[in-house]
């Protein structure tokens, strides 16, 4: 009998692995886009007054600039956000920057949702032997969904933080140990300012985050070593989105 355990995916993970928006022909995006765009319009009472050139560029920018999600995924974005889930404050209108916010306030949501999922999820693939077709498949769809995060929202997802590790590996990321100093130092004054802004809900969390706190001054707890490699991988994002050619090597490796 197997050891494995089986973990039922949650319906945020099964979206994410849908078709997405980028992999349909142009006219095929438009079409979608169209339809999410006018199913929007309805759904958030938006005026007939309002401009339709507004909505002409949202769908556009759905189409054109949103293709690392699926259409389930934006569709649902909006729900979490009408039902008052995401961190974000809905207006009676459509235009790019209402789709930008909702887009981000879902992928910080989706963060949280789906990271006992996914650590779960990791651990079960290497609690077995993987073949090397599948250490490659789980290799590039990590390194290019921590990459098109990146580029959606200027920061990593800390889920992937082991990219980090897969760089290092394939010796494209290796830090000299001044500069891994002064990331751990950052790291530590982000997470303490993270935990200084939380707002305990009782006695036990309270003395949760003081304890965390004293932790991060004293060095201790794997979250800076999560924290470090996050920062350091954002720091190479930025590097070889300005470098073609550092880009094309990593398409290259894992592409």
């Amino acid at each position: 009998m197997s050891n494995l355990t089986t973990y039922k995916t949650p319906l945020l993970a099964v979206l994410e692995q849908e078709k997405k928006i980028r992999e349909y022909s142009s006219e095929e995006r438009l079409t979608l886009c169209f339809g999410l765009v006018s199913n929007l319009i309805l759904d958030l009472g938006v005026s007939s007054k309002s401009d339709p050139e507004q909505h002409q560029r949202a769908i556009q920018f759905l189409a054109n600039d949103c293709g690392k999600y699926t259409v389930r995924e934006i569709d649902k974005a909006f729900k979490l956000a009408i039902q008052g889930y995401l961190n974000i404050d809905l207006f009676q209108q459509v235009n790019v920057l209402v789709i930008g916010k909702v887009l981000k306030a879902f992928d910080e949501y989706k963060i949280q949702q789906l990271r006992v999922f996914r650590q779960n999820k990791n651990k079960e693939l290497q609690s077995r032997p993987m073949t090397e077709k599948e250490k490659k498949e789980y290799i590039k769809n990590a390194v290019f969904k921590q990459l098109d995060f990146f580029k959606q929202n200027g920061f990593c997802d800390e889920n992937r933080f082991f990219v980090y590790d897969i760089f290092e590996k394939d010796g494209l990321l290796i830090l000299d140990k001044e500069t891994k100093l002064s990331i751990k130092k950052d790291a530590i004054e982000i997470l303490k300012k993270e935990y200084e802004r939380k707002i305990a809900k009782d006695r036990i969390e309270n003395k949760i985050i003081k304890d965390k706190i004293k932790d991060l001054d004293f060095e201790k707890g794997d979250e800076i070593k999560v924290k470090c490699k996050v920062l350091a991988l954002e720091d190479y994002f930025r590097k070889i989105l300005k470098d073609k050619k550092l880009l094309e090597k990593i398409y290259s490796l894992y592409g």
